[in-house]
């Protein structure tokens, strides 16, 4: 359902693991924080007081909301063998890493993308329980384009550039990692 409540057309797929948009493996990746500035870098840092919810805060929501079922491809869900192979290519790509003291859970589903390929996405809506919403930013809209004054004797130049998965090449503090493990698999399947 849409967010009017009526029917909205879905292009979620189903997991093949040949169709998955890989990422390309990296070396080092760069930390969120190293991008931010010094407080967006703090608030990062500092995650637990800065974002998340305390204890009681999370307690008092817990018990007066149902918890949140999320959503795992099915293919994925079914099979260990198939979701052995997906969380290879995560790993292999470097987008993974393992822990045996996750702190919550994100799934993962598939939308086509335009080409064909399949885009990963994660529910997260479980975790997000655990955070204060956001703080106010400001962030410019296309009505800014208005206020733009260029000299008549001026030019102008405009581009656009779209950065293919930049979000997934941003490395995030290993305890913040831990809310957003991936369903749990016997260690002797990995090896």
């Amino acid at each position: 359902l849409g967010y009017a409540g009526g029917e909205v057309p879905s292009t979620v797929s189903p997991f093949v693991h040949e169709l998955m948009a890989i990422l390309e493996p990296a070396e080092q990746l760069p930390m969120a924080s190293q991008l931010l500035d010094s407080d967006g870098a703090a608030c990062l840092q500092e995650f637990r007081s800065t974002m998340m919810l305390d204890d009681d805060e999370f307690g008092r929501f817990c018990e007066a909301n149902n918890p949140v079922k999320t959503y795992m491809d099915p293919a994925l869900e079914r099979s260990p063998s198939k979701y052995v192979g997906f969380l290879r290519s995560l790993a292999d790509s470097g987008m993974l890493t393992w822990t045996t003291s996750p702190k919550d859970r994100i799934t993962p589903f598939f939308v086509k993308k335009k080409s064909g390929a399949l885009r990963i996405v994660w529910d997260g809506r479980g975790v997000n329980t655990r955070f204060r919403p956001p703080p106010p930013m400001g962030l410019a809209s296309g009505a800014r384009w208005a206020d733009v004054v260029v000299a008549t004797d001026s030019e102008m130049y405009v581009a656009q550039a779209d950065i293919s998965n930049f979000f997934y090449y941003l490395g995030i503090p290993f305890e913040l990692s831990e809310y957003f493990a991936l369903p749990p698999i016997d260690i002797g399947l990995v090896r």
